[in-house]
Formats: structure tokens, sequence, C-alpha cells
């Protein structure tokens, strides 16, 4: 009996902490010529150059297959982190979180169109379970 009532409250402590996901408190689309991602520290990332992550018109990653960037904060509005959700061209679509960045900068481009939108959410969440 007592085997049971513990596994029957593993899987309940399991169920409940899987449910908690993430709040969005703000959502908008912008339009960039290029996205630059400044780092706090050496991230050893395949998208890290210079402690940066760039995302331009040209070049290897390009400003089209940036899908969103979510920005982290805790229950008092700091920054926590950034998410950043890619499509690579080889494996599909992809998720990066980065911890407490330096900081962001947007290139606004000469035209807005369909290809330099970035949407943008604020989250909020205690725990980061749901990666997409």
């Amino acid at each position: 009996m007592k085997r049971i009532s513990a596994i029957v409250l593993i899987c309940l402590l399991l169920v409940s902490s899987f449910s908690a996901f993430a709040e969005v408190i703000s959502e908008r689309e912008v339009h960039a010529k290029k996205v630059t991602i400044y780092l706090r520290g050496h991230l050893r990332l395949p998208i890290v150059v210079d402690d940066r992550v760039v995302f331009s018109e040209i070049g290897g990653r390009t400003i089209k297959s940036l899908r969103r960037l979510d920005l982290f904060v805790d229950r008092e509005g700091k920054l926590q982190g950034i998410r950043i959700i890619y499509d690579d061209s080889v494996s599909g679509l992809k998720s990066i979180y980065i911890p407490h960045p330096k900081g962001i900068v947007f290139e606004k481009p000469r035209r807005e169109t369909e290809q330099n939108i970035v949407k943008l959410r604020v989250v909020t969440t205690d725990e980061i379970i749901n990666i997409w």
C-alpha cells in the first residue's frame, strides 16, 4: 500500500511540475535589418562569434531565418535571458537560450518587407519548460 501511494504521489508531482508554462506578457512584430545580441561571458555555442549573435540580411544567419525572440523576465521585470528560435537550413527549427545577455540591438531597415519581420515576446516563468 505504501508503494502504491508513493508511486501515485511521484506521478502527481511530475504532472504538476510540467503544467507550469510561460505567461506571455507582451507580443509584437518589428521590422529589422540586423539583430545583434551581445553576450556576457564566453558561451560556446555554434551561432556565437566574438561574444555576440548576429542575424542580418546577408551572411550565414539571415534575418528571415529568425522566427522569434523570447525575452524572459522574472517577477520583478528584470531580464533573465533570451531564447532565440531560428530555422537552420540543415537541421530545421532550433531553440537556444542565452542567459543574462549584455544587450540587444535592432537596426531599422530602409523598407519594411515580409522578410525582415522579427517576432518579439516578453515572457515570464519560473522554469523554462516549453521550448517551442
